[in-house]
């Protein structure tokens, strides 16, 4: 029995001269630590963690890095588009952030989809707010115009202005098709080109060249 209590105390005492040892080891070295390095990076919602080792005794120390701050802007804070035409907006956030939803104030004038593209439907200007599930918000102004206007002559010689899409027509009296310009390549050996409506129009069937 005592035997047995003697050899108990023995390994007693080495394993504590074995914790004392590197205690004072550990104490004793001078730390020489390298940089941090990042193991899990921060987002919006969840600390990010960093750690660097001594070089001498290749003791390592941790840190936890701060939340991001949450943030949201539009690449393109104003964009132009014409009625009928379409555009993906893009927007610039915060790692671990996402979209709630989208808004437009008029939607008379723009439309938006979940997914933030939008589309034109008549003149005026019309704002597009994103929100993030943050809480963060940001507005882009979208201007819708009318297409381009283009010129051209009617049957009497007279210059007029009328919009690309108002159904104003071209023909000649010996051709088969109308055209959308009077500048198409087919007509430019014609000498009398008439114009008007479609529904004036005597042709059926539209030029592919120019349409």
């Amino acid at each position: 029995m005592k035997k047995n209590v003697t050899r108990l105390l023995i390994a007693i005492i080495s394993m504590l001269s074995i914790s004392i040892t590197a205690a004072a080891t550990d104490t004793s070295c001078t730390h020489q630590w390298s940089g941090w390095n990042t193991v899990k990076n921060a987002t919006v919602t969840k600390k990010g963690l960093q750690s660097h080792e001594c070089i001498n005794c290749g003791k390592t120390e941790n840190q936890r890095i701060s939340k991001l701050k949450p943030f949201v802007k539009f690449t393109k804070k104003k964009i132009e588009l014409k009625i009928s035409k379409t555009q993906k907006l893009k927007i610039k956030y915060a790692k671990g952030d996402s979209v709630k939803k989208w808004k437009t104030n008029n939607k008379k004038i723009v439309t938006v989809s979940k997914s933030g593209k939008v589309t034109a439907k008549k003149n005026g200007v019309a704002k597009v707010t994103v929100t993030m599930k943050s809480g963060k918000k940001a507005t882009c102004t979208v201007k819708v115009t009318a297409k381009k206007k283009t010129s051209g002559k009617n049957s009497s010689g007279n210059s007029t202005s009328v919009s690309s899409n108002n159904g104003t027509v071209y023909w000649v009296p010996n051709g088969e098709v109308y055209h959308s310009t009077k500048d198409c390549s087919s007509l430019k050996r014609s000498k009398y080109i008439s114009s008007g409506s479609k529904t004036d129009c005597p042709k059926s069937r539209p030029c592919k060249l120019c349409y």
